[in-house]
């Protein structure tokens, strides 16, 4: 859409594995557009944190050191650039 449009009407992305206690579960897209060469150019934004609830021990783990205070939340800002050539693929 936001390639014949100009416009992107979704703003998040939930990533559908659970629990990716390494990883990014869901993100917000600050930013996404197309270059002069016909690239795509996404920006993810996601506060990192233990939130309640998790189901992996690791994930577990971590909540219980953010909540004690052994660990903070953190703030990751993720650049994306997908090449006009793979994008011509799909």
């Amino acid at each position: 859409m936001l390639k014949y449009s100009g416009y992107l009407p979704v703003n998040t992305i939930e990533f559908v594995t659970p629990d990716l206690y390494n990883s990014l579960h869901g993100a917000n897209i600050s930013s996404a557009k197309f270059d002069n060469n016909g690239d795509l150019h996404i920006v993810f934004e996601d506060l990192y944190n233990f939130n309640p609830g998790r189901t992996s021990v690791k994930g577990r783990i971590g909540e219980k050191f953010q909540h004690q205070g052994s660990i903070e939340p953190y703030y990751l800002k993720v650049n994306v650039k997908i090449n006009k050539e793979d994008l011509d693929k799909y």
